[in-house]
């Protein structure tokens, strides 16, 4: 694949943004953060370890066809959108990136000042993966999904990959979660079953692990980059609260079944994924690492909660599909 030069160096800077990027994961590429460190063989070996190495393209194309998949979240949700489109794009009759909506309408569903505003990457058969970056659940509620449900055709029919977390801290208490994040998440819950007849499906995404010095890896509340990312001891010693997801993801469990029509558990299958960061910090990964694990994880989810559409597999009998 071209780095990031060789893709957007025709595109202008107004532009840049659809005109190129697939699969360049925004400059943050495993062997060019970390040259002659091979650190995609190593993510590689767990990924074939897990069983990605059955998962294909055309396994995902098939189940979210006809659909948009929303990746709707912060910035590790972000970034998770981009290994989606680029998972996808043998189906993408154009690597060209679109707005999810009209331009005008578009620009008004840009939450985070510093992201542009939705984007797409159209596949074949009406079918899309799309990204929406928001960091919180108020606005997910109050600014994104009101206007979504007015502006996308069939949107009832779609699929949403929701996650909202770590822009929630306690500077005082990093390790507790803020009681807005919880407030904000059970109003969200709330408001989707009052809606459920408008809404499409949602997936639950957990927030990744964080490697930094603390018990729980999380952020601590002080200092600067460069951090130096650790393995999550606490996890590998027993902890049941890191276990869990970390004193986070404890808070949310009991609002996930009116949040969510289903639960992609990513945290304990990442916690391995300790020094693929990127430089310097401990809560994003470099591409291909943990987000194509969690493609993995997620394509099971679908399955499993019967979202998306049935998929018929490769040598499986007669009328036997795979949900």
């Amino acid at each position: 694949m071209a780095n990031w030069s060789a893709a957007c160096g025709h595109c202008t800077k107004r532009e840049v943004v659809h005109c190129c990027g697939v699969c360049t994961f925004d400059r943050e590429r495993c062997n060019s953060l970390y040259p002659r460190q091979d650190k995609p063989k190593a993510v590689a070996d767990l990924l074939m370890r897990s069983g990605f190495a059955a998962f294909t393209p055309c396994e995902l194309f098939q189940r979210i066809r006809g659909r948009t998949m929303w990746f709707m979240g912060d910035s590790q949700t972000w970034a998770f959108y981009y290994a989606a489109e680029c998972f996808l794009r043998e189906f993408a009759p154009s690597l060209r990136r679109t707005p999810a909506v009209a331009p005008e309408e578009n620009q008004q569903l840009k939450i985070v000042s510093h992201i542009s505003p939705p984007l797409c990457l159209n596949l074949a058969r009406n079918t899309r993966v799309c990204g929406v970056r928001v960091d919180y659940a108020s606005d997910v509620q109050k600014k994104v999904l009101p206007r979504l449900m007015k502006l996308v055709p069939n949107f009832k029919e779609d699929i949403v990959v929701l996650n909202t977390g770590l822009h929630y801290p306690e500077y005082d208490h990093p390790e507790t979660p803020s009681p807005r994040y919880v407030q904000e998440l059970t109003a969200l819950a709330e408001w989707r079953q009052l809606h459920a007849d408008f809404l499409p499906r949602i997936v639950w995404m957990d927030t990744g692990p964080q490697h930094f010095f603390t018990h729980e890896g999380t952020f601590p509340g002080h200092g600067k980059r460069p951090f130096k990312c650790r393995p999550l001891d606490a996890w590998y010693k027993g902890d049941p609260v890191v276990g869990a997801g970390t004193r986070r993801a404890m808070a949310v469990a009991p609002i996930v079944s009116r949040l969510a029509d289903a639960h992609l558990q990513i945290y304990n299958a990442t916690v391995p994924l300790w020094d693929s960061h990127l430089p310097g910090e401990c809560s994003h990964w470099c591409q291909p690492s943990a987000y194509q694990l969690w493609l993995y994880l997620l394509n099971d989810v679908l399955r499993d909660s019967e979202l998306g559409n049935a998929v018929r597999m490769p040598g499986s009998p007669a009328g036997d599909s795979r949900r």
